[in-house]
This record gives C-alpha cells, structure tokens and sequence, in this order.
C-alpha cells in the first residue's frame, strides 16, 4: 500500500470514529435530559463540541478523498439548490437501491433502518423545499405554484390524505350537501380534483355515473372502487364533453388552480338547469383572514387562492351561475392531525402551532380555538359551499 493511500485510509478511519462519538454523545445527552439528569447531559453537550471540532479537523483532510466532495455540491455557488439536487438523488437511487439489496438477502431489519433513513431524507428535502415557496399568502399573487409542484405535493399526501382532516371523512358535511344538491338516480356527477375519491364515494352506486378528474395519478391510487371512471387532467382544462352532467361538485380543489378558469370549466361541463357546486375552508371575515391565510399557506405551500364566503358568491355570479348560495359547515378540528399530511416539515408544523398559541382574540373568539394543557388544538373551520345553476 503507498504512502498516500496509508495516510487516506488512516484519517478515513479516524473520521468514521469521531461520526460515531458525536452520534453516540448526541444520543447520550439526550436521553440524560429525558431521564432529568441536566448536570450530566450538560457535560455530555461538552464533549460533543469538542469532538466537532476533531471530526472537522479530520474532514478537511479528506477533502480529496470523499465522494461528495467531488459533486456540484462543493463547487456550486447556489450551495443550497446542489444539495437539493444530491440529496434527492441519494434519497431516490442510492437509498432505494440500499434498501432492495438487503431485502434481496433477508435482511429486513436493516432495510427498516433504511426506510426510517429515506423518511429522514425526505424531511430534509420538504424544509429545503420550504426555504424556496413564498413566505406570505400575498405573494402567491406574483409567485404561483408550478402544476410539477402541485403533483409532487398531492403525491407525498396520496397514502394518507384520507385521514388528514376530520373534514375529508365527515358525515355531516357530505349529509349537508346531498341535501342541498339532491343527486336523482339517473344523474351524471363529475368531481373536479377528485383526489382519493372521497366527494365521489358520496354519489357511487346512487346516481348513474360518476366520474373523476384529478392531475395527480397517485391519488386515484386510493380512489379506484369510490367512482366509475376517472380521468387526469387539470381543473382549468376538464377533459370532458360539454352539457354532459348534471352536477359537477369540487371540494377543497379550486385553491390550488386558477379558480376563475376552473369554474368555467365546470360551468362549461354541467348541462343547462344543472348544478355546480363548490366546497371550500374559508376566514369567517376581515378579523381573522390575515392569521387564518397564513395558518392555511403553512399547511398547503402550492395554495394560490384564499376565500371569504363573498368571494365564492363572486366567482360564481361572474362565471354566470344563477341561483347562487354559499352555505355554511363548521368542521372540528384537531389542528395536529390536520397539520399532518405527510407533505410539510415538521418545522413547518410547528409554526402552525405557534401562531395558534399566539392568535389574537378575534381569531381566538371566531375560531373557537381550544388549548389544551396537553397541546392539543382545537379549531372549528368554516366551509363555505357554493351552489349555482346553469342558465336554461
């Protein structure tokens, strides 16, 4: 063996130590403070320093010798964006690719490991994401979510958007606006933005036909035995005949489009005298909007539209419905599940929490917002369901 590569596999070896002592004391000082021993994970803290600084010490050594270090990721000057692009492969290829090896060999316990590695990764991906989407609900107006970005967010909450919210399963709601639409046995039903197919399950096997539309495939994943047919394609762009419904209903769905398009669309789909019908979260007025807003962009990044009941009763006349009305539902919600859909950092969530923590009175008041000693949110959100006719 030469000299070089001596000296190489040396400080590679030394570095891998000092990665495992600072795991290792990280490990240690937290479950000192978990167990209440502050004065021994304060000196365990110390230690961890110090073996940084080692650790550092031993990688600038390496520099020439670790793979990484050869990647756009150390020449780049948008340091941030290259680290992206590695880390997504690494998490994609590298990690993917680890992991069926070792169930290849029966190795299932550390292709555990590796699963619990990748959901890290993607952690660290979703607040790289974040660092780049817009920072205020007011700047969406100017900065509008690719259509690439919307189907990456829908894909990472397809597994488990249907326990996301209290909203997606609940009973009441769907009563309410069967009530209100009063779907016949021989109707044709077209959701927009169909999802999961949860509004779909609604009329399936009640009505004559019920077709989804939705731009994410992952969802239908979980949609297939709730409707009869489903299509992909955008809101703004229905792949659909004309006059060919006769109730076409989106719950939760125009925020994430140009909504102006997409109610044409659905006004362009429904037959005339037929109804369309949209179900969407909205502020209970000026006093809570500029908080709720924010609360609602934190938990949806691709979110282009925020609604007062006004505005849904807006777009509908504009788009030439008649008849129109914009019911209300409150749904109860527990802010930590609903906050939990599988496509924001916990970073993020955690700010969610936060601003509940510290809501003013009037949102406090309007939202009836409930905090409990166990940290535990309470929030009863308004639905505002909008309902039109085609002209004859």
């Amino acid at each position: 063996m030469s000299e070089d590569q001596t000296k190489k596999n040396t400080l590679s070896n030394l570095f891998s130590i000092s990665a495992q002592k600072l795991v290792l004391l990280d490990w240690l000082s937290e479950r000192m403070r978990f167990d209440g021993d502050q004065e021994e994970a304060n000196i365990l803290t110390q230690l961890h320093a110090h073996e940084q600084i080692q650790a550092f010490g031993h990688l600038d050594f390496l520099l020439n010798n670790l793979p990484i270090l050869h990647t756009d990721v150390a020449e780049s000057k948008d340091q941030l964006q290259a680290f992206h692009t590695h880390l997504q492969h690494h998490t994609e290829v590298d990690l993917t690719q680890a992991k069926k090896s070792l169930q290849d060999i029966s190795q299932h316990d550390v292709a555990d490991w590796i699963n619990t590695i990748i959901r890290q990764n993607e952690e660290m991906l979703r607040i790289l994401h974040e660092f780049h989407v817009p920072k205020h609900h007011s700047e969406l107006t100017h900065t509008l979510p690719t259509k690439e970005a919307v189907i990456s967010h829908f894909s990472d909450r397809a597994e488990r958007y249907d326990r996301s919210s209290h909203w997606c399963t609940d009973s009441a709601l769907r009563t309410r606006v069967l009530d209100l639409l009063q779907p016949q046995q021989e109707d044709r039903v077209l959701d927009v933005a169909c999802g999961t197919g949860l509004v779909s399950q609604w009329f399936h096997k009640n009505v004559r036909h019920v077709l989804g539309v939705d731009i994410t495939p992952a969802m239908f994943a979980q949609a297939q035995h709730r409707l009869d047919e489903f299509r992909t394609g955008p809101g703004e762009n229905l792949p659909v005949d004309s006059n060919a419904f006769d109730i076409v209903i989106c719950r939760q769905g125009t925020q994430f489009m140009n909504d102006r398009d997409a109610i044409a669309e659905m006004v362009r789909a429904v037959r005339p005298g037929g109804c369309v019908c949209v179900i969407n979260l909205c502020a209970y007025g000026e006093q809570d909007k500029e908080e709720y807003f924010e609360i609602l962009r934190l938990r949806n990044p691709v979110r282009r539209n925020f609604y007062l009941r006004a505005d849904l009763q807006h777009l509908f006349v504009a788009s030439g419905l008649e008849n129109v009305q914009v019911h209300e539902h409150i749904s109860i919600e527990d802010v930590d599940t609903w906050s939990n859909n599988g496509a924001i950092s916990e970073a993020r969530r955690e700010t969610i929490r936060e601003m509940y923590r510290k809501a003013s009175q009037d949102f406090s008041d309007l939202h009836q917002v409930q905090l409990a000693q166990t940290g535990k949110i309470i929030d009863k959100m308004l639905f505002g369901i909008a309902i039109g006719t085609k002209p004859q």
